[in-house]
């Protein structure tokens, strides 16, 4: 049996569950929701099947595929007048094809919050059984364990037999195995496994790649791919969602029935006869809510879209990691008096700055300055590796990166269509320090 079907084909089925978006979420839900044999899922992907790519497959490419079109979105943001690339993956299994592959993970007060926001049951505990379900620890060569590489690991909170594989990379050089020893020599030795919910202090992290052929465990090839050819699950690649098909119910309130798309430059339109999951990422997402006329009214009026739907908060609240590097100046220990600025640029810059926000925005920020101040949580983060990707000719073995961000920002941007074309690109600004707090605790990194 095929497991890419045609426009044709997949239109003419009666689905129960449609999803717009064959990234790495919905893949996972394709996969979980056919694990019934009576349930029918059609998935929608705008790129294409790449699960037996070269690039894909093999980590150094990882470096090569941002920015291609065959594998990447090739959204770019305006920053200052630069044209700042923003990474998000066009294929089946969407950005954990693209990614770097690191195999890292949320602090417990991270998740913690998520709950105390209001969503129950996305707290650390409820969530661990799902985070052990889908991993399959492999852990250290015999001759990195030899080197202490994995002293941090703690095998007890860990998964086995799920279907994304980590282990460590066979390609570390001295200077990143010294890495670990020369955090702990500043103090700074890792607390526990940060799967276990602790993020503090220095170590080399695993990474999403099978063990003995290291070729990179993703979404494609661990939640797709062997379960392709079930019978009721259809996928098609290639084709684009152009908006959401909603009908009413008894109440009058809107039901979303179904999906129209493009492929082959031809529309058509799949139905769903119980639900319809968005599932297009952080871009993709809130283009297809207002596509379909679900958002700010004033926003979809200014493109001719009829508003079902008014909910200025689509598409708002956009959150990035905003990064900096260096190449010469060694890591430091914080002075003391760099150790209290936490509580003082809380204090000087955030008590009373998020007034006149959305409430739920509010309540994010204040457990972001939470966060900021608990000597228990990391403000920064930092890593280095040498060579930083591919080797310039005359110069391989003669350099290392480093370079940090910051753990838990408080800028706040946006992403929002520019026209009713679903061709078009959403417009997108993630507003990198645009709160003076994520301008002052980056420069402490430095």
């Amino acid at each position: 049996m095929i497991s890419i079907t045609t426009p044709e084909a997949f239109a003419s089925t009666n689905f129960d569950f449609l999803i717009a978006g064959g990234g790495t979420a919905g893949l996972v839900l394709a996969n979980r929701l056919t694990g019934i044999p009576t349930v029918s899922v059609g998935v929608i992907e705008a790129g294409e099947d790449l699960t037996n790519d070269t690039k894909v497959l093999t980590p150094l490419y990882m470096f090569d595929m941002p920015g291609d079109l065959k594998y990447d979105w090739n959204s770019r943001e305006a920053l200052e007048g630069l044209r700042v690339l923003q990474n998000h993956g066009k294929m089946l299994a969407g950005s954990s094809g693209i990614n770097f592959m690191q195999f890292t993970f949320a602090s417990r007060a991270d998740l913690d919050d998520w709950e105390v926001l209001g969503n129950t049951g996305w707290d650390y505990d409820s969530m661990a059984p799902y985070y052990r379900k889908f991993e399959n620890f492999q852990g250290a060569r015999p001759e990195q364990e030899s080197v202490g590489l994995n002293s941090f690991i703690n095998e007890n909170v860990h998964g086995y037999g799920g279907p994304i594989n980590a282990s460590f990379s066979p390609g570390y050089t001295p200077i990143q195995a010294a890495w670990p020893e020369t955090m702990a020599n500043m103090g700074l030795a890792p607390n526990g496994d940060p799967r276990d919910g602790v993020s503090l202090g220095g170590y080399t992290n695993p990474m999403v790649m099978t063990r003995g052929t290291s070729q990179r465990s993703f979404a494609g090839n661990s939640y797709w791919k062997p379960f392709a050819t079930r019978p009721n699950l259809h996928t098609i690649t290639g084709a684009l969602v152009n908006n959401i098909i909603f009908s009413s119910d008894r109440t009058g309130d809107l039901v979303a029935t179904g999906l129209n798309f493009t492929a082959n430059n031809q529309s058509f339109i799949a139905n769903a006869s119980r639900e319809v999951i968005i599932s297009g990422g952080t871009m993709k997402s809130p283009q297809m809510l207002e596509l379909s006329g679900i958002g700010d009214a004033k926003l979809l009026e200014s493109f001719g879209i009829e508003t079902l739907i008014d909910n200025p908060n689509v598409g708002e609240n956009l959150q990035d990691h905003h990064s900096a590097g260096y190449h010469s100046s060694p890591p430091t220990i914080l002075t003391l008096e760099q150790q209290k600025r936490p509580q003082e640029l809380v204090a000087k810059y955030y008590n009373g700055s998020a007034e006149g926000l959305r409430p739920g925005v509010r309540a994010q920020l204040d457990l972001t300055a939470k966060k900021l101040v608990d000597p228990n949580e990391s403000a920064v983060q930092t890593g280095g590796s040498a060579g930083g990707g591919r080797p310039i000719p005359g110069q391989e073995n003669k350099r290392a990166n480093v370079g940090g961000f910051v753990t838990h920002a408080f800028s706040r941007g946006y992403v929002h269509i520019q026209s009713s074309d679903p061709t078009d690109d959403p417009k997108f600004d993630p507003r990198y320090l645009s709160h003076p707090l994520d301008y002052e605790v980056l420069a402490d990194l430095y």
